[in-house]
């Protein structure tokens, strides 16, 4: 007799999700920790220092403090350090300024920043500032915890006298947040954590999928119709046997 090819429906494959969920869903758990892992290892650990400066006119009189007009100036020229954080004698001025620590602080930690190149030094800085803000936030992310405190603050302190002129002529930027401690990113990242529990739970998915399709051995009265057709008439059904605690049965 010859056996017909079965359907397989959008409620049959959720079917199977509901059936296996437990363990899919385990499966997903699993994948997902070793994604976890696998990058925290991978991944280098990076540490993040923070200090800030504050831009203000040269002509704010300290008694009745800035106008409108100062306040506007001052938070435009705060928005460009965006920009001006990223110029070419910023990073030549630190390295400047990180040689004459070095000289002045020799037991501070200062390093010999001779072999990073500026667009290595480009790349660990961000400028975070607020459209309203007169207040800029400068960002360092560096290898060691002792290179990112000292590169956010040789930035706060170099930071007018490498974009004055060109940026800030009619302002200045004065240090306001010294970067004290410089906190840990352990690395791991979300997007490989999250990509190895998308794996997880479609290997494991489509694993049951097939499993349970391709099965040759027929389950139930539907599967039974399906296959051989309707013409094959039921005549009876023999229920699972259970098993009885207590009497040994």
């Amino acid at each position: 007799m010859k056996i017909k090819q079965r359907l397989i429906t959008v409620a049959d494959m959720l079917s199977v999700f509901l059936r296996f969920c437990p363990v899919i869903l385990a499966c997903t758990i699993l994948f997902g920790a070793v994604g976890y892992v696998y990058s925290s290892r991978t991944a280098p650990i990076s540490y993040t220092a923070t200090s800030g400066v504050y831009v203000h006119t040269n002509d704010v009189d300290m008694v009745t403090g800035s106008t409108s007009t100062q306040i506007t100036l001052a938070r435009a020229r705060a928005l460009e350090l965006k920009d001006a954080i990223k110029a070419e004698p910023v990073y030549d001025n630190i390295k400047r300024f990180f040689a004459e620590c070095r000289v002045e602080q020799p037991n501070e930690g200062w390093e010999d920043l001779s072999s990073y190149s500026n667009d290595t030094l480009r790349a660990m800085f961000v400028c975070n500032v607020q459209s309203s803000s007169q207040y800029a936030e400068i960002v360092v992310t560096a290898p060691t915890a002792s290179l990112a405190v000292h590169l956010a603050n040789a930035a706060s302190a170099v930071l007018e006298m490498s974009v004055s002129g060109t940026v800030i002529s009619t302002c200045r930027i004065e240090p306001m947040q010294a970067a004290r401690l410089a906190t840990v990113n352990n690395g791991f990242s979300y997007s490989t954590t999250i990509t190895a529990a998308v794996v997880g739970l479609f290997l494991s998915y489509l694993g049951f999928f097939v499993l349970h399709f391709f099965n040759p051995h027929v389950r139930d009265e539907r599967e039974l119709v399906e296959s051989y057709g309707e013409a094959m008439p039921l005549l009876g059904r023999v229920p699972s046997e259970k098993k009885q605690g207590g009497n040994g049965r």
